[in-house]
């Protein structure tokens, strides 16, 4: 049991192991074949050479294609893009622009003729909520409504201070040497 919860640090380890071998081969490799490439003439050089260095070779050969294949894979996808963007010439954008036009009008209209009724601003639900009965509330008169009860609060809670303000006015006149100083009405 203990080796399964190890077991991914020692694949780590042994990648790195094998990356250090693979880098101090390279180099030996490359130090080797200059050093037989000296030595051996060209036309025999391919049977005297070592299997590491056919290895790098070999390594070089698909590296370098690789990084042709990318570089095609780009320039394509570049036309791609390029042919895409030819493809959506001014003729469509003029449609769709046409077609977003068409859609908006009704909208445009019916905040016209909304615009005035309950201030500058009222949602318009109509189409969308067809199932809204015709006792419906409407934002402005809730806030007269609101503002009206806050008017009267205010003159209550007034009067109800100054009353309190009279009550100990006539509390501080019955007992000798207090005198009530009142705060500032604000």
């Amino acid at each position: 049991m203990e080796w399964k919860h190890i077991e991914s640090v020692y694949w780590q380890w042994m990648d790195t192991v094998l990356e250090s071998a693979c880098e101090e081969e390279r180099s030996l490799a490359v130090h080797n074949m200059n050093t037989i490439c000296t030595f051996v003439p060209s036309s025999s050089q391919p049977t005297y050479i070592p299997t590491d260095i056919k290895v790098l070779k070999c390594l070089r050969d698909t590296e370098d294609q690789l990084h042709k294949l990318a570089i095609l894979r780009n320039s394509s996808s570049e036309e791609q893009i390029e042919e895409l963007e030819i493809e959506f010439s001014e003729k469509e954008l003029k449609r769709i622009k046409q077609e977003v036009k068409k859609r908006m009008e009704p909208c445009k209209a019916k905040v016209v003729d909304a615009k005035d009724l309950h201030g500058s601003y009222r949602l318009l639900l109509k189409e969308h909520n067809k199932d809204c009965s015709v006792n419906d509330v409407h934002v402005t008169e809730v806030t007269k409504c609101l503002q009206s009860a806050i008017c009267k609060m205010e003159t209550e809670y007034y009067g109800l201070q100054d009353q309190c303000r009279k009550r100990l006015d006539d509390i501080t006149e019955q007992v000798e040497g207090i005198t009530c100083i009142h705060p500032a009405r604000g």
